[in-house]
């Protein structure tokens, strides 16, 4: 009760509790993501080995192809609103003993890539 004896009225305070459930979305189904794997590690056919690898555990895969260049290390690059699958994409390549980070897509999509995809995967030494 307040000073004066009046019941004291609390209102909930407001949350970001809606923006919060939009921001922390579960990622899609692998099977509702489309991976390429580009090959930038120099070793003959290391993203259709990579590809065969993503389609066992559920990914769409599209054709291998070559990576614009040899690289080091290997990199998970997504379209917009796929952040969350890039992740998945991260650990699940760490599962293969292919050690990955999320690097950010390059915009245009360089020469190789498929259109198709939501996410890519380029393969480094």
């Amino acid at each position: 009760t307040n000073a004066d004896g009046t019941t004291v009225v609390t209102e909930a305070p407001t949350t970001d509790t809606t923006k919060a459930k939009k921001n922390n979305k579960t990622a899609r189904s692998n099977d509702q993501v489309v991976v390429q794997v580009l090959n930038g590690s120099g070793v003959q056919g290391a993203a259709t080995q990579r590809s065969n690898d993503l389609k066992a555990k559920g990914y769409q895969v599209l054709p291998a192809g070559n990576a614009p260049e040899t690289r080091d290390g290997t990199a998970v690059q997504c379209i917009a609103g796929y952040e969350k699958e890039a992740e998945v994409l991260v650990t699940t390549l760490n599962e293969l003993g292919v050690p990955a980070a999320v690097e950010p897509l390059p915009s245009p999509l360089p020469a190789g890539y498929d259109t198709a995809g939501n996410c890519y995967v380029l393969l480094g030494k």
